[in-house]
């Protein structure tokens, strides 16, 4: 008897832990479909459950919504530096749960650039996590030719070993795209 109360208990959380990640995973596609609608995918976003933080997805269209809004608010210094740090707050829990998403880690760099370029102050800094991002995206020629873009205009702010860095994964584009 106390068997079953334990399965059937276990197969009763696996069951409320798998809503979870369902719900999570439907808000952020549905939040990557409104496009532009910064708000309104934050207000999606932030109806979904987070009490139990297990779906990366979430966090990372919750940080990107919040980056899309702080660029949107440019000249209102206060509202866009808050959304700048909750953009940087969402990316973090994002990587702390996925620490291999190329995606998020480009995401974050380019949220990092931006508030560097704004003089906003982050321990990080964005040249690392465009590294991350080129180093697990493998094969994803698409994410290295993006990582490759921005390192390739920030050249001349680059320090030597962050040239060979972008050095490298350019010439390893190049061949790749020869075969």
């Amino acid at each position: 008897m106390r068997k079953r109360i334990i399965t059937f208990g276990a197969v009763l959380i696996a069951a409320f832990l798998a809503v979870v990640v369902y719900r999570g995973d439907r808000a952020a596609d549905l939040a990557a479909t409104l496009g532009d609608a910064s708000d309104r995918r934050i207000v999606l976003l932030e109806r979904v459950w987070d009490f139990i933080p297990i779906n990366d997805r979430v966090f990372h269209e919750r940080a990107k919504a919040y980056f899309d809004r702080s660029v949107n608010r440019l000249g209102e210094t206060d509202l866009r530096d808050a959304d700048f740090r909750r953009a940087y707050k969402n990316y973090l829990r994002s990587l702390n749960l996925n620490p291999f998403s190329p995606r998020a880690h480009f995401d974050f760099a380019q949220s990092l650039q931006y508030m560097n370029a704004l003089d906003l102050p982050f321990p990080e800094r964005y040249f690392d996590e465009y590294r991350k991002a080129a180093i697990l995206a493998g094969v994803d020629h698409a994410l290295n030719f993006e990582v490759g873009k921005v390192l390739l205009s920030r050249w001349s702010g680059l320090l030597p070993e962050e040239r060979r860095f972008a050095g490298e994964m350019i010439r390893s584009l190049l061949a790749a795209g020869e075969r």
